[in-house]
């Protein structure tokens, strides 16, 4: 199939794709175009790359879930699954229904938000409000029905604790104490509970106490004095975006044959099958995740300087999470990064201070992202694979240079985050290394 016209730089170039682990549905995709569609191996890259830019050739990265934990007083709820285990509201980011991308865009990249809603009336007919981030859990093989199942913990409070009741998946939906006697409720650590949920629970209580302000303020009390999320959906809003979406074919597939017709591209609906049948394309449209790390010495954050894919000067460090035989946590994508393109070990890993999923600018995506405070030791473990530096966050906060994708969103954040703790964002007798140290 291949033309002996064709140069033998593009023919190396493809075979190489094929085994990189952030490009290799290219590879793949241009196999696929050459053999069953009888496209020349330059009009088939041209066209995978186009792909690949749009943000259809999905990476190979795990599909994320969001647990929303939702409060009234003390009281959380649980649900019951088919096969008796409990576990907190939650299900995976089904951020291609097209009644979830009108939210987003609408309101932007608020999909963790409006997937803890959606889930919530779902399961449990509650109209959920989302108000922090407690964390993420992505440990590989916490959840037995697949190898990486990563998740973001929301906790919020509800507006109609009386109308609570079990649907979707849900065969019971109930009401029950987060706190007994002060203490983590036995029936949250009890061998019923689900995958590792018994850590969420604990992550959730620990959360808790430790921000409340006496052992008589409540959950709900604490999330509603603490909460830095603001839900934009209304309550009719939330109710929309749960309507079921009966025989209707994935948005991102739909969205795929619209894109390909428009390119002038035949046997779009073809082509997109067959991507989907090789896991090119999600069949569902899952979003892809990944991380962005802000990397803090001194006053100063870490920045790639040669980003093909950007528009601005510099972009924070980033990776997508890896799935298939090497499945990664977030935690564990960071420190790949900062080893395999910057040459550098990480010390620490601190809190997210940004989960958005959603649009962001960027021409891979859309994807679900996690921003996190690291700290990197003075060791350096080979040479990088790309060029960077290190800019003043003061510089960062004036917009003196361009960040690419939404990262000044992600420096915002910082800032905010920050800021959340009652600490001044002005960096001259202390540094910024020094307060989010402090802080974490």
């Amino acid at each position: 199939m291949y033309n002996s016209k064709q140069p033998l730089w593009l023919e190396g170039r493809v075979m190489s794709l094929k085994f990189n682990p952030e490009y290799g549905k290219i590879g793949k995709a241009v196999a696929i175009l050459i053999n069953q569609f009888q496209i020349s191996i330059m009009e088939a890259y041209d066209i995978a790359v186009k792909l690949w830019e749009a943000g259809y050739l999905n990476y190979d990265t795990p599909d994320c879930c969001v647990d929303a934990l939702v409060f009234d007083g003390n009281d959380v709820i649980i649900i019951t699954r088919a096969d008796g285990s409990i576990a907190p509201i939650g299900g995976f980011m089904e951020s291609h229904d097209p009644l979830v991308e009108e939210m987003l865009q609408k309101y932007g990249d608020v999909g963790f938000e409006v997937n803890g809603q959606k889930e919530s009336y779902e399961e449990a007919n509650a109209i959920f409000s989302p108000k922090v981030i407690i964390g993420e859990s992505s440990r590989p093989g916490r959840d037995k029905r697949l190898a990486s199942v990563p998740t973001v913990l929301l906790a919020g409070t509800c507006s109609n604790p009386k109308e609570i009741k079990a649907g979707d998946d849900a065969v019971q939906a109930e009401w029950i104490p987060l706190i007994v006697n002060g203490y983590l409720n036995e029936q949250l650590l009890s061998d019923r509970v689900h995958a590792d949920h018994r850590v969420t629970f604990q992550m959730v209580y620990k959360w808790i106490i430790n921000n409340r302000v006496d052992e008589n303020e409540t959950a709900s009390g604490v999330l509603e004095r603490v909460g830095y999320i603001s839900s934009p959906l209304s309550n009719d809003e939330i109710i929309h975006i749960s309507q079921k979406q009966d025989n209707q074919l994935p948005f991102i597939q739909e969205s795929l044959i619209a894109y390909l017709k428009e390119q002038n591209i035949e046997n779009a609906k073809q082509i997109t099958e067959e991507f989907v049948k090789n896991d090119l394309v999600r069949s569902f449209g899952q979003y892809n995740t990944a991380d962005d790390a802000i990397v803090i010495k001194g006053n100063n954050i870490l920045v790639q300087l040669d980003n093909i894919d950007s528009t601005g000067d510099c972009v924070l460090p980033g990776t997508f999470l890896l799935t298939g035989e090497n499945p990664e946590s977030f935690d564990d994508a960071i420190r790949r990064c900062l080893r395999v393109k910057y040459g550098l070990q990480v010390e620490t890993i601190g809190p997210i201070v940004r989960a958005a999923s959603g649009f962001h600018g960027d021409p891979r995506l859309p994807r679900n992202v996690l921003a996190k405070i690291v700290f990197i030791t003075d060791q350096e473990l080979s040479e990088p694979n790309v060029e960077f530096g290190w800019m003043n966050i003061n510089e960062l906060i004036e917009k003196k240079y361009e960040l690419g994708y939404d990262h000044y969103g992600v420096i915002e954040s910082l800032m905010g985050w920050i800021r959340k703790h009652n600490h001044s964002a002005e960096f001259d007798k202390v540094t910024l290394e020094q307060v989010a140290r402090k802080l974490i």
